[in-house]
């Protein structure tokens, strides 16, 4: 599995890495994982078949992560729960 990014919001205990697309062969990839430890906390599941997020920046307060379908996710980078979507093309 390759790493393309990996944030650690707060600089807390919780990493959130986008795991590299071309790792898969899946139409659907949850190529967004939240990690404790050793533990998956969350991950974040792409809109639609096939998706799978290309990027993913923290801007202090939510962690915003773009499908390859062009939609972008607002997320609580500590539980997952999607705050908002939009459609960004």
């Amino acid at each position: 599995m390759k790493i393309a990014k990996a944030i650690r919001p707060h600089d807390g205990d919780i990493v959130v890495y986008l795991v590299d697309s071309d790792e898969s062969r899946e139409a659907v990839f949850d190529n967004i994982v939240a990690v404790k430890g050793r533990d998956i906390i969350w991950k974040l599941h792409p809109p639609g078949i096939p998706d799978y997020f290309v990027d993913m920046d923290y801007n202090g307060s939510f962690l915003n992560a773009y499908s390859f379908s062009c939609q972008t996710f607002q997320v609580d980078p500590f539980t997952g729960e999607v705050m908002s979507t939009s459609f960004s093309k």
